[in-house]
């Protein structure tokens, strides 16, 4: 795919992508709900269809018009299923929660890319009683347990995903299920099981007892990692309103980033759906400074390649540290968006938890190869808007996993 440059840019209303973590959420806790759920809004993503299928497979039933989705529960729960979760590490993770918390036998299986990736989530569904098998043709392969138990966890590696998984299980576990954390990780998970009428508590740390939960009728906020290119894109060549954006305050690392580096970015006409509240955001061209004090790194960890090319593109240092989460995302994120800035004429360099970005001038073009990660391929997208020659990107399909009806 070539991507040109252009000039200016004046976005009114950007492409509608709900939001991909709030809608892997809901689609779970509603499948588990007395009663039927409606989705609005959903992501549409290939990575939501994972867990769409997934669910199905378990014995939902999940009808899917476009991004509303009808969530009829898991009325008769399907064991011995095969869950096919592609390129999706939240629909791998998350669902191993709910298989463990169900007490079935499922097989996961995945794509190369998430084979390669670590299910830490695991350890502690063992811990609360969960049975782990691993084969030569799968992820793993949870089996058939006599109940769980909660536990007390201390969530020191600011997982979102690992968290989740706890917290699923936790609605069938006896005893109480506590999680403490270091950093604050994305909250989407406990904010809905509030919403569906879970008995959980959320202060210095999470408390959560067994529950049943209730169908619920849901807006999904479009995706603030989806809109940061937006963003990107105004602040460099003119200007954008987008609309009904989730600002989730575990998610606004980026924001805040921009902001506090003298973006010009406004919040407005902030609004609820009943647990997130979302907003519309007015972005205007800006000449950004160096980025400095950046939120903890599981707050902004899909927005790095960003941030890395928005530096390269203001000629401004950028350096990262403790970001060794990074190495194990789609790709090593680190090395692929050091491979990113240097295809556009940039100088980086990175280790197992760093990256630096040197200063430049400014982004030129070329040749960009995604390795099929979504997150690079959007960064490529932005970069040959804003690059003096263009850029061609190998696989720019990728961005269907998150983010189908970008902005391009």
């Amino acid at each position: 795919m070539i991507v040109t440059p252009i000039k200016r840019i004046n976005i009114k209303q950007s492409s509608n992508v709900g939001d991909k973590s709030i809608t892997h959420r809901l689609l779970i806790l509603a499948s588990i709900s007395s009663g039927v759920s409606h989705i609005s809004n959903a992501n549409t993503g290939e990575d939501v269809a994972h867990t769409v299928d997934c669910l199905n497979r378990l014995g939902a039933n999940i009808i899917c018009n476009g991004s509303y989705f009808t969530v009829n529960p898991i009325k008769k729960v399907v064991s011995r299923a095969t869950l096919d979760c592609g390129n999706s590490g939240t629909t791998a993770r998350l669902l191993a929660g709910l298989v463990a918390g169900l007490g079935v036998n499922a097989k996961f299986i995945g794509d190369p890319s998430l084979s390669s990736r670590p299910m830490s989530m695991l350890l502690p569904l063992q811990q609360m009683g969960a049975n782990v098998e691993y084969t030569s043709d799968s992820l793993f392969v949870l089996t058939a347990n006599e109940g769980l138990k909660g536990i007390t966890y201390r969530n020191t590696s600011c997982s979102a995903q690992i968290k989740s998984a706890i917290l699923i299980a936790g609605l069938f576990a006896e005893g109480i299920t506590t999680i403490e954390e270091t950093d604050k990780s994305r909250d989407h998970t406990e904010r809905a099981l509030l919403y569906f009428g879970a008995n959980i508590k959320m202060e210095d740390k999470i408390i959560l007892t067994k529950s049943n939960l209730y169908g619920r009728d849901v807006f999904v906020p479009n995706d603030i990692s989806t809109a940061s290119y937006v963003i990107a894109l105004a602040l460099c060549k003119g200007k954008a309103v987008i609309h009904n954006v989730g600002i989730n305050p575990t998610r606004m690392g980026v924001v805040l980033a921009l902001q506090n580096s003298h973006a010009k970015i406004t919040i407005k006409n902030i609004r609820s759906n009943g647990f997130e509240e979302f907003a519309d955001i007015y972005v205007y061209k800006s000449k950004l400074k160096k980025f400095e004090n950046l939120a903890p790194i599981c707050q902004i960890a899909d927005e790095i390649p960003l941030l890395a090319l928005l530096s390269a593109y203001y000629k401004k240092e950028f350096v990262v540290k403790g970001a060794s989460s990074l190495t194990t995302k789609e790709t090593n994120r680190l090395a692929t968006t050091a491979q990113l800035i240097q295809s556009l004429g940039g100088v980086a360099n990175y280790d197992s938890d760093s990256l630096t970005i040197s200063k430049s001038s400014g982004i030129i073009g070329g040749n960009i190869t995604t390795y099929g990660d979504h997150r690079i391929a959007l960064c490529g997208i932005v970069a040959g808007n804003i690059s003096k020659n263009g850029v061609n990107i190998d696989n720019a399909d990728c961005i269907n996993i998150s983010s189908p009806n970008f902005y391009i």
